[in-house]
């Protein structure tokens, strides 16, 4: 009787171990690219959000320059 138990013991933790592989092995070939996709979305959201910023700035530079010629003073150069 003991030896049905440890069979079934040692079995379940042969099960465990295979089924870990398994999971790890599914990880790398299906997360590891899925995720290296959505960090270059980011980077690609990232530099537009720069480019963004960028023309923000040039807008409010723009502006500001409009802002003066109309109060009569000379933009900076």
């Amino acid at each position: 009787m003991q030896e049905i138990f440890a069979i079934a013991i040692v079995s379940l933790a042969v099960g465990a171990f295979v089924v870990a592989i398994a999971v790890a092995l599914l990880r790398w070939v299906f997360l590891a690219p899925l995720i290296k996709e959505l960090r270059a979305i980011q980077s690609r959201l990232d530099t537009l959000h720069g480019v963004d910023e960028y023309s923000s700035r040039q807008l409010q530079s723009i502006w500001h320059s409009v802002n003066m010629i109309r109060d009569g003073e000379r933009p900076d150069a």
